[in-house]
């Protein structure tokens, strides 16, 4: 009998320690996964400089423009997280792009994200 509680003491200890072992590691992973898109910089280039030009209708935006910390070779940028509407920017000089928008109202805009690549 003492040799039957003495080994469910053991297993149960050891199921808690791997309980524990195991939350541990699921915390730590999550950290990581769960920062998602603006938790970090995600591309390395820091956007400044941001300025908006009306069009001729003063309810939308013409265009856009900004400087990036270093050269790209593709830059587009896109508004509320909706990807598959990016709009291509141009090089002006130097690392300062612009880019010129179609339809995009000011009162829907509350987020802009620079999708951009390297050389």
């Amino acid at each position: 009998m003492k040799f039957l509680i003495r080994n469910m003491i053991l297993i149960i200890t050891m199921l808690i320690s791997l309980f524990v072992i195991y939350a541990s590691a699921s915390s730590s992973l999550n950290n990581q996964i769960s920062t998602g898109e603006g938790g970090e910089v995600i591309s390395g280039w820091r956007v400044s400089n941001v300025s908006y030009e009306l069009a001729n209708d003063p309810h939308k935006v013409g265009s856009i423009a900004f400087d990036l910390d270093s050269p790209a070779h593709r830059v587009y940028v896109a508004f509320n997280g909706q990807q598959a509407r990016a709009y291509p920017c141009t090089l002006q000089f130097g690392n300062h792009w612009q880019c010129h928008l179609f339809d995009v109202k000011i009162a829907e805009i509350d987020q802009l994200n620079v999708i951009a690549s390297g050389r």
